[in-house]
């Protein structure tokens, strides 16, 4: 009867004046080691949160450095590969070319122009996809592949893709008398034949 009273007294008297919380005893770090632990957790938690999300950030931003450099030698690459092809308008050369592009899960069309700008192959014509975008090049990207000679990167379709573009140059064969006398200029001559698109 004596227990059942102490049980009775123990529940009336609340849980915060009685410290007693069942299994959990509320009691701070004793000794000076454990008040040291716990003064030293904290600080090491927040800075493995802080660097961590800067390794992160840094790594998303080398990844995405390497993708634009990865598409951008890509179309350097097909333009370079299609110069023949585009030169002669040859419509096999410009498929065997194209056909390394097909392959990359990383790209979704490419097109290949001519000299006037006019689409002369894309992967649309051979896998039978449409293009997100517009095949047809703008005023603003024909002066800079045409006028400026300049390869351009931009986002389109709402940033979900990242076009690249190149200009196809070609080197232009020195005449007779520069052959003989020297070239009349230092610098090698080139014409642009058309441009890639990826």
């Amino acid at each position: 009867m004596a227990e059942a009273s102490e049980i009775q007294r123990d529940e009336d008297v609340p849980l915060a004046e009685s410290g007693n919380f069942g299994w959990f005893r509320s009691r701070g770090p004793t000794t000076l080691r454990d008040r040291i632990f716990w003064s030293v957790i904290p600080i090491i938690l927040v800075l493995w949160v802080f660097v961590s999300s800067i390794a992160l950030r840094e790594h998303q931003r080398f990844l995405e450095q390497e993708f634009m450099k990865r598409g951008q030698a890509m179309a350097a690459d097909l333009a370079y590969s299609s110069e023949l092809g585009v030169f002669a308008e040859d419509r096999q050369l410009l498929e065997a070319s194209l056909r390394g592009v097909l392959r990359s899960p990383d790209f979704a069309y490419a097109i290949v122009y001519g000299e006037s700008g006019d689409v002369l192959i894309s992967t649309n014509d051979l896998a039978g996809t449409t293009a997100p975008v517009s095949t047809e090049l703008r005023t603003d990207e024909h002066s800079m592949l045409y006028g400026e000679r300049k390869p351009y990167t931009k986002q389109v379709v709402d940033g979900n893709f990242v076009e690249f573009a190149s200009p196809i140059l070609s080197r232009e064969v020195r005449a007779p008398d520069e052959i003989l006398i020297g070239p009349l200029t230092t610098t090698p001559r080139t014409r642009v034949i058309g441009a890639t698109k990826l």
